[in-house]
């Protein structure tokens, strides 16, 4: 949500005549109640992104019209207590969620906003130029297959496969954890292994001529 979101009360159910109005007294915009000096904000640990952190927040069920016309919302103002990041303001239509169970969902969105994001650089998402419903229903679901395959190959087999110089990157010192384009790397890795190992056909000799081939095409990927 803006922070400076236009916040408003419920109307008040009055008996007249005339329209019935659609949204009651303005309320303080997120940025005003972040502003307040005299706000009392709760202060809760949190695990978000997969990490326990500090934050304070408020809270405020109220109306934002007409973003999101006469549905009361349950709005959440945070604030970093280091200063590191900027005040923020996040919300929910779902009045049965308390303020920290919505900044927890909220931070579920990652993996899903990085699954998109491989499919679409790795595996070609956005390519297919489909022009039946059909060829819509079989395409994007063959792709997410295809993504969930190849995790599920590393999580069983591949991680044992992957080269330490995975995680070895000059420009990215502090990589920790391997990504989705090492996994597929490994994967390639692999299926040149075994097309080309594999054959029966192939003696001792000629696999100790074709290994520094193949160790110099895993070195270019």
């Amino acid at each position: 949500m803006n922070m400076k979101a236009a916040l408003y009360e419920r109307p008040e159910k009055v008996a007249k005549r005339g329209r019935r109005r659609k949204k009651g007294k303005r309320l303080p915009s997120p940025l005003q109640l972040a502003q307040n000096k005299k706000a009392k904000w709760i202060k809760p640990t949190l695990t978000l992104y997969g990490k326990r952190v500090k934050l304070w927040y408020q809270t405020i069920d109220a109306l934002w019209y007409p973003s999101a016309g006469p549905r009361l919302l349950r709005i959440v103002v945070v604030r970093d207590p280091s200063g590191r990041r900027r005040d923020d303001c996040f919300f929910s239509t779902d009045l049965t969620l308390s303020p920290t169970q919505i900044l927890e969902l909220f931070s579920h969105r990652w993996p899903l906003e990085v699954c998109f994001r491989d499919v679409k650089q790795f595996l070609g998402f956005e390519d297919p130029q489909n022009r039946v419903a059909q060829a819509t229903t079989r395409t994007a679901p063959l792709i997410f297959l295809v993504y969930d395959l190849v995790l599920l190959w590393h999580a069983q087999v591949g991680h044992r496969l992957a080269p330490k110089a995975a995680l070895e990157r000059l420009w990215y010192p502090q990589k920790r954890s391997v990504s989705f384009e090492d996994i597929l790397r490994t994967l390639r890795n692999a299926t040149w292994e075994e097309r080309i190992f594999s054959d029966p056909a192939i003696d001792s000799h000629t696999r100790k001529i074709l290994q520094p081939f193949v160790e110099w095409a895993k070195a270019l990927t």
